[in-house]
């Protein structure tokens, strides 16, 4: 039986400030903040087979804004900018895990790094998927628009 082997698709626009100087100093703390929101999550199949596009409904789970903060003990190097994108992207699946949520809308980051550790604050409303059907004729209109998010010509 061929295993089949998907990758996640993810349109993120990003408005990141950061407020550090270019070479991390050992003796004090070097404050980030980041600001994101996800687009849109979808599958696309790893090798090339064209499948029928699937369409479902995003429910939010509550109206407010949850935040979910977590802290990692790290020393901080020279890579400390993938660092930080690794514990941003732990942060917020464990966020998404707490809330019973497949994905997180609107999430901002606030990230707190030293020495010795990373502090993430992931804010977002958790939501979760439902109503999953085949894609008709009549949804064709979405086409253009996530053809537009992958930087395809519609």
């Amino acid at each position: 039986m061929k295993c089949r082997i998907f990758k996640q698709i993810v349109c993120v626009s990003v408005l990141a400030m950061c407020c550090a100087s270019p070479a991390i100093s050992k003796s004090k703390s070097v404050p980030f903040s980041y600001e994101e929101s996800s687009n849109s999550n979808t599958m696309e199949p790893a090798n090339g087979i064209i499948m029928n596009p699937l369409i479902a409904d995003l429910e939010m789970i509550g109206n407010e804004k949850v935040t979910y903060k977590e802290t990692f003990s790290v020393k901080m190097d020279e890579d400390a900018k993938e660092k930080i994108q690794r514990y941003k992207d732990i942060a917020l699946a464990h966020a998404e895990k707490e809330y019973k949520a497949d994905v997180m809308i609107g999430v901002r980051y606030e990230v707190h790094a030293s020495e010795t550790e990373i502090e993430v604050i992931v804010t977002g409303y958790p939501a979760y998927y439902k109503n999953f059907r085949n894609a008709t004729k009549k949804d064709r209109w979405m086409l253009k628009l996530y053809r537009g998010q992958q930087g395809m010509e519609p």
